[in-house]
């Protein structure tokens, strides 16, 4: 019962993004989720992963020169060896840090991601562009 009373918490803090945030890139869609708290929700891929950013909601206006610095998530495999859970529950044994700059101050904006995987740097680097008018 405590862990479904939690899952209704965190979805009562999950405020929708913006629906027309989406970026495209080598890894697959990248898409704005949701916002729980002070921290970003992002999936990507094949919707088993998921990257969380620290200090992006409400920052609509002030990205340019901004670093954020988050981790993703990937469910259904095994890399690191230890469980990493997300403030929306999500939970897998892949993840990583990722560091976050994007290419303009304002909506919409492409952005270069560099990431590492468990503890490791972040060092293999991603590139989105932004996809506009593609409402969800």
């Amino acid at each position: 019962m405590r862990i479904i009373a939690g899952a209704f918490a965190l979805s009562l803090l999950a405020v929708p993004a913006f629906a027309d945030e989406m970026w495209s890139s080598d890894i697959g869609d990248i898409v704005y989720l949701a916002d729980i708290g002070d921290v970003a929700v992002l999936s990507y891929g094949d919707g088993t992963g998921f990257a969380y950013v620290p200090g992006l909601p409400g920052a609509m206006e002030s990205r340019n020169g901004g670093t954020f610095y988050g981790y993703w998530i990937e469910t259904g495999y095994d890399l690191c060896g230890a469980t990493l859970i997300g403030p929306d529950g999500t939970s897998g044994n892949a993840w990583g840090q990722m560091v976050i700059e994007f290419d303009s101050a304002s909506f919409p904006s492409g952005f270069t991601a560099q990431i590492g995987a468990c503890f490791d740097p972040a060092s293999d680097v991603i590139v989105a562009s932004p996809m506009t008018g593609a409402v969800k």
